[in-house]
């Protein structure tokens, strides 16, 4: 989970959207976040961070969802 970032987003003023404030999880496949490890699972990916967000968390971010962590995904 990523408490700290979801509640320095929180403390942003919001976008005028129907989820804005939303919490919000993310599988951790294919959904890249700068901030968050995407392992997909599996030890060989332990630690990657990837650098930009992926364009559907760009979105999802832009929208007002507060991205608290990634849930786990069978290797």
């Amino acid at each position: 989970t990523n408490f700290d970032n979801a509640r320095a987003a929180a403390a942003q003023k919001l976008p005028d959207s129907p989820v804005s404030g939303a919490p919000f999880y993310l599988k951790d496949v294919n959904q890249f976040t700068s901030d968050m490890p995407t392992t997909f699972s599996c030890p060989f990916f332990d630690g990657v961070k990837p650098k930009p967000d992926s364009e559907l968390v760009k979105r999802w971010r832009k929208a007002g969802l507060m991205i608290l962590g990634k849930t786990n995904t069978p290797e």
